[in-house]
């Protein structure tokens, strides 16, 4: 499931997203991820997703540790994945966490509001999501107000071309492990 998050970006936004887990080991490892287009924005729009996987049910106020200035711009999303709606055409029967019961632990099915209070074990995932861009993106305004699906279309065919291009003949990019 996507939770479309928005807000407007005069400084760094994040967002923590909480997702209790129940049917997991916790074996988890923490994860981070960066994400940025070098040959188009540049360090101009970076995407920094940090997750940590907690064996608690969501109550924890601030697992990723910032200063007080983040906190303060933070949104807090929890996603219930018992009780949080579904786009009918994802769902499948079998895969609902409010029918399923899992045949090898004994697990489930996750009942009711307060499910994540009566399972064990329970997980959850705390995800934070930092989005930066400058503001001369939204002086970019005239360059994509108004395009049409076909208008899209043919700059997703012409940058398939471009990327195709650099992928056969260009300088080899984000494949080098630098040294310490």
């Amino acid at each position: 499931m996507l939770n479309q998050l928005s807000t407007t970006f005069s400084e760094p936004t994040l967002y923590e997203r909480k997702v209790q887990i129940s049917n997991r080991d916790f074996a988890c490892p923490d994860r981070g991820a960066r994400e940025n287009n070098p040959g188009y924005m540049k360090e101009n729009f970076v995407i920094c997703i940090e997750s940590m996987h907690i064996a608690d049910t969501g109550k924890q106020d601030n697992v990723h540790e910032l200063s007080g200035d983040k906190l303060k711009q933070r949104e807090v999303v929890f996603i219930d994945i018992a009780n949080d709606p579904v786009a009918s055409s994802d769902y499948k029967e079998d895969e609902d966490p409010i029918k399923f019961k899992s045949q090898k632990t004994g697990r489930g099915p996750l009942i009711g509001p307060d499910w994540k209070e009566k399972v064990n074990p329970v997980m959850t995932c705390y995800k934070l999501v930092t989005v930066e861009f400058k503001w001369q993106v939204f002086c970019w305004i005239d360059r994509w107000y108004g395009l049409t699906m076909e208008d899209i279309r043919a700059i997703e065919d012409k940058t398939k071309e471009e990327l195709e291009a650099l992928r056969q003949k260009g300088e080899v990019r984000g494949m080098r492990a630098d040294s310490d």
